[in-house]
């Protein structure tokens, strides 16, 4: 299931100019994610505008874009 705050920002793919790995809002991966099993996982970057909760539904593709966009620098 979606979270309504990528509907309500228009989450979508990116351009090379644009996305969200250029993003001020953009929060990289941090600390260690374990899969079930305790096994290492992949880090997922998240945003601060979508929200920074644990679960899938919170995962940001860098390549991505939404309306919240701001370059950084």
């Amino acid at each position: 299931m979606k979270i309504r705050r990528k509907d309500r920002f228009h989450y979508r793919q990116g351009t090379d100019e644009s996305n969200c790995a250029s993003c001020e809002y953009m929060v990289p991966p941090s600390g260690i994610t374990l899969r079930a099993g305790g096994a290492p996982g992949v880090q997922i970057t998240r945003c601060e505008m979508i929200g920074l909760g644990v679960g899938k539904n919170y995962d940001i593709d860098p390549g991505g874009l939404c309306d919240a966009y701001k370059r950084k620098g």
